[in-house]
């Protein structure tokens, strides 16, 4: 099966988070190949694993390399291993009170490690992340390094996901208000 096609069967579990960024209404996946609204507005996987919910084009600023420094930083330093195993334990004591699948949203994830690391820690299978970024060089190498969770290019000020959908929202190093 293709990362495309994982990713797609991954959102086909979740896809009533979704709302479509056009218009807001609910979405579904067609054909392990796109996220589709009621009035037809249509967003494609692509074959990395992720898809792109942008609804215009933005220039951002941060490139391939700033992503690869970040990654270093977060998965081979210890540096932010307090914070996420502080997150990850408070994630741990709400779960308590859940039963059933949780989604975990990354707000501004950049190129997805933080969640990754986070996700990891609180050592629970019914956890799903959920990365959004407005930058696509981003969102491709979390979608390419990370393949259990949903990644997304998208603009938070519009967001594709519908409200009340996530149990945990996080915000680490996005400058998004």
């Amino acid at each position: 099966m293709t990362n495309k096609e994982k990713s797609a069967e991954l959102v086909s579990k979740w896809v009533h988070v979704f709302s479509c960024p056009v218009c807001n209404s609910p979405m579904k996946v067609v054909d392990l190949k796109s996220l589709i609204c009621l009035n037809n507005h249509t967003f494609d996987f692509a074959k990395q694993g992720y898809v792109n919910m942008m609804t215009r084009s933005v220039d951002s600023h941060y490139d391939k390399k700033l992503f690869e420094a970040r990654q270093k930083i977060i998965m081979e330093s210890n540096l932010y291993k307090p914070l996420h195993a502080w997150v990850a334990n408070v994630i741990k004591e709400h779960l308590k009170l859940i039963k059933g699948p949780v989604m975990v949203f990354d707000a501004g994830c950049g190129e997805g490690s933080h969640l990754q690391r986070i996700i990891a820690e609180c050592k629970n299978e019914a956890i799903t992340g959920l990365g959004l970024d407005i930058s696509k060089e981003g969102i491709r190498m979390a979608a390419g390094n990370y393949e259990d969770s949903i990644w997304l290019v998208g603009d938070l000020a519009n967001s594709p996901l519908a409200d009340h959908s996530c149990y945990v929202i996080l915000n680490i190093l996005s400058p998004a208000n």
